[in-house]
Parts: structure tokens; C-alpha cells; sequence
């Protein structure tokens, strides 16, 4: 749904598990508009929702703002983007 010609972007932390599944293993601070941007969605992508260790397929950040974990292209882990219609549509 992003329209902006630079694409919707996928941010990750540095400090995010690998693992991310292993319940034992902390996630950072949830403010995920401060981590470093690891992909770039053009309008059009289709993107895979992922859930974490506890189920979490959704984050809020400090300031409220939700944020979805999905997969990054190519297989090579996870990322979040902006959860919000402005940016993503659901696909039924």
C-alpha cells in the first residue's frame, strides 16, 4: 500500500536473536523506529506475517505505534515494518 518511491522499510536490531522463537532469550527495547533498516518493500510486496517467541506477531512501540514482524526477502530472517493501513493492506 506504501506509495512512497523509496518503499516501505524493514527495520531490525542489532541486538534482535537470531532465534527469535526461543522464549528464553530477551528481545531489545521495542523501539523499533530507531533500528537500522535491513529491507525495503516496493508497493506491491506481499509480505509474510511471523510470530515470535510468545506468539507476538505484533509490537507497540514507546510511542504507541504498532509495528508487524514479517519475513525479509530471501529467506534471511525477520524484520518489522509500520502496522498501519496507510502502509499495509491484509490479504484475505
Amino acid at each position: 500500500m506504501d506509495q512512497d518511491p523509496a518503499g516501505l522499510n524493514g527495520r531490525l536490531a542489532d541486538q534482535f536473536p537470531e532465534d527469535y522463537l526461543d522464549n528464553r532469550l530477551p528481545w531489545p527495547e521495542p523501539r523499533v523506529s530507531t533500528w537500522p533498516v535491513v529491507a525495503n518493500f516496493r508497493a506491491g510486496t506481499r509480505l509474510t506475517a511471523k510470530t515470535g517467541n510468545l506468539g507476538i506477531i505484533r509490537l507497540l512501540d514507546p510511542e504507541g505505534r504498532s509495528w508487524l514482524m514479517v519475513a525479509r526477502p530471501g529467506g534471511k530472517g525477520v524484520c518489522f515494518v509500520r502496522a498501519n493501513q496507510r502502509f499495509i493492506q491484509p490479504i484475505p
